[in-house]
């Protein structure tokens, strides 16, 4: 019996009207892990956001497990090669906001085989509402 695959989704948790808050999380749907992105502020986590998409482009899992600490605050109970895996090699589709933005077409497959194009799906998706960038 295979495990159901679960979409992976980019979020942002508006709290109160202020959109400073650093509460940008990427998250896994239907289960309960969540995961925040470095920075202090709503922007320092856009930045990491922008820093991920780009690892993404890579293609290349080792680099994506050497840097994801960078860009997502990895729990204690996790290693980074867990976290990557936890959200790219059990998922099929990646999620920005309420929009999805990549689907893998086989549906045997998850986003990890698929690493560059959902990457660069995500920063079509970051540069359509105005994210630059560096």
């Amino acid at each position: 019996m295979s495990v159901p695959l679960f979409p992976v989704q980019i979020v942002y948790f508006l709290e109160g009207g202020n959109n400073t808050l650093p509460n940008w999380y990427i998250q896994v749907l239907n289960t309960e892990e969540s995961f925040q992105f470095v920075g202090t502020t709503a922007a320092e986590q856009q930045a990491s956001i922008e820093t991920l998409c780009t690892a993404m482009q890579e293609n290349d899992v080792n680099y994506l497990v050497q840097c994801i600490g960078e860009e997502i605050i990895i729990p204690s109970y996790y290693n980074a090669g867990q976290l990557v895996n936890i959200l790219f090699g059990e998922t099929n589709s990646l999620i920005f906001q309420a929009d999805t933005v990549y689907s893998v077409t086989n549906g045997t497959s998850v986003l990890i085989d698929y690493l560059e194009p959902a990457g660069s799906a995500l920063e079509d998706a970051l540069e359509a509402i105005g994210w630059i960038f560096a």
